[in-house]
């Protein structure tokens, strides 16, 4: 048996009620739970949120809500390794099981993955040595960073190596870690803090639906004209 976990806390300083928002016809917690059924090996679903609301939403598509979320892992500053852990520990404790691995889907990603998280789960099963497996979006970009949060300093490379400008079939590809849409951990990992490990897998995609990260207003109608204009999850579509 695996865990699924689905964070969903009820307050959104930039989109507010984010997780009941509604995307082509369902709100993003029910596009997230519909996601994690497409898990093909038997796994739990479970919504960890501070929200009564959500909690009905949730339920609502046969996702469980056993426990509420503690106000103090419901505010702005609380970060998702504390969320995964508390939910992971909750959650043995309360239906008294162990998982084989632990997943994680995010309902402000607007293009979850399950098809990336079936693939990693066979493959951890087969490989001891890789710790989390999750999807990435690509690019070949030049990247720069600033030597100081308050711009006074100059900015740097990110990597020496970006110092060469070449074409992009010369170059090796940048990967962003896209857990949100779709990650495969150790239960071990979570219960330390630890979300992916440093032992990883990346399946890379190029597709521009992994950009679908919703936080405002202008995200959601973006991600509204994006699955409008090139399509959604066969199983999504209403």
């Amino acid at each position: 048996m695996n865990l699924i976990i689905i964070p969903a806390r009820g307050g959104s300083k930039g989109l507010k009620d984010k997780n009941l928002r509604q995307l082509k016809g369902r709100s993003l917690i029910g596009r997230a739970i519909l996601c994690a059924k497409q898990v093909t090996q038997p796994s739990r679903i479970v919504v960890t949120t501070d929200s009564l609301e959500i909690k009905r939403e949730a339920e609502n598509y046969d996702a469980e809500v056993p426990f509420l979320r503690s106000k103090n892992l419901a505010d702005d500053f609380a970060t998702t390794e504390e969320t995964l852990r508390d939910a992971l520990q909750r959650s043995e404790e309360f239906y008294s099981e162990q998982y084989n691995f632990v997943v994680y889907f995010s309902p402000s990603e607007g293009f979850l993955d399950p098809f990336c998280v079936n693939r990693g789960l066979r493959i951890m099963s087969n490989d001891l040595t890789i710790e989390s497996y999750f999807p990435g979006r690509y690019n070949f970009k030049n990247y720069w960073e600033e030597a100081s949060f308050d711009r006074t300093e100059s900015f740097t490379r990110l990597k020496d190596s970006m110092r060469v400008y070449s074409s992009r079939q010369n170059k090796k590809p940048i990967f962003r870690e896209d857990t949100g849409r779709g990650l495969v951990a150790r239960p071990e990992l979570w219960r330390k803090g630890n979300r992916i490990g440093d032992k990883v897998k990346i399946e890379g995609t190029n597709d521009i639906r992994a950009d679908l990260d919703i936080h405002d207003e202008l995200d959601l109608k973006i991600a509204q004209f994006v699955i409008s204009e090139i399509g959604d999850h066969d199983f999504l579509q209403i």
